[in-house]
């Protein structure tokens, strides 16, 4: 497992830096829709199965082609929102998306009320569809607008090193250290019973480290350190909130891993949970200190 792990992370990471660092806006955008798509169709299908069966609903068929992607009728209609709305921001960089955001919600809730045979099946499909276009697509409209905030995405590589570096730390602190300090005290023992409260501390130290060593890579070029310390403290604590989250979703739905797409890790969802979480915190701060727009 660990193998795999290793060597799934070694090939796409040249991928994900070439794309961010030396790819257009364009190239840039693509990735991020197609981010967006797999977000939507990991979580989306399972989800509205999961909510069908606890509210009673009656489960609507769905044509062959669309059941590929785990989607129906509503499915669909979220990813393509999805999309356009990751897609606007090559064309809106300077805001706007708010209103875009807003315009997609309503949609979804107004379609959704209608669009099963009965109301248990129609407040299923408008729940899931809400929560797969908000979840599986803000997270990267945040990533994009980080990326035009400084030369060479050099914010989106602090998120992904903080996220990386706090996530291997976590790993191996709990892999050597779990249990020999906080005995009997899982660190989230309803949502995730094997992390420990070792490994959150010993992501916490990777991912500061980390940051800061970026930043001196860059020359000091990501702000002062005080910034970055303040940045990547609570960078880590929103990547491991992300990733109890997504453990969360995976508990209420039944399923050990979010998808079978990246072998030894899972799911995209799976592998990009503390990312979005982190991305997001990240440029809230960075908004404050810059007033980037919404």
């Amino acid at each position: 497992m660990l193998i795999l792990r290793i060597l799934s992370t070694v090939l796409l990471l040249p991928f994900l830096l070439w794309g961010f660092v030396d790819g257009s806006p364009v190239v840039v955008v693509a990735m991020l829709c197609g981010f967006t798509m797999l977000c939507v169709c990991e979580l989306h299908g399972k989800l509205t199965r999961t909510l069908e069966a606890k509210l009673g609903a009656e489960t609507v068929s769905r044509p062959a082609v669309w059941a590929k992607l785990d989607l129906d009728s509503m499915g669909v209609l979220t990813l393509i929102l999805a999309i356009s709305l990751v897609a606007s921001q090559f064309y809106l960089p300077g805001g706007h998306t708010s209103d875009w955001a807003l315009m997609a919600m309503m949609t979804v809730i107004g379609v959704g009320a209608f669009s099963g045979p009965t109301i248990p099946t129609s407040m299923a499909r408008t729940l899931s569809s809400l929560l797969a276009l908000c979840y599986g697509t803000l997270p990267w409209i945040v990533v994009f607008k980080l990326y035009i905030m400084a030369p060479h995405a050099r914010y989106v590589i602090l998120v992904m090193m903080i996220t990386w570096m706090s996530d291997t730390g976590a790993y191996f602190g709990g892999r050597f250290l779990g249990g020999r300090f906080v005995k009997n005290r899982p660190f989230a023992p309803v949502i995730s019973p094997k992390k420990t409260w070792e490994g959150s501390v010993v992501g916490m130290v990777f991912g500061i480290l980390g940051a800061c060593g970026l930043n001196w890579f860059y020359g000091g070029g990501l702000g002062s350190y005080e910034l970055i310390g303040f940045i990547s403290i609570f960078g880590v604590i929103s990547a491991q909130l992300g990733d109890l989250i997504e453990s969360a979703f995976k508990r209420f739905v039944g399923v050990k891993d979010s998808g079978t797409l990246i072998p030894g890790h899972g799911g995209f969802l799976d592998r990009v949970d503390g990312t979005m979480f982190c991305g997001s915190v990240v440029w809230v701060i960075l908004t404050l200190v810059y007033h980037f727009p919404l």
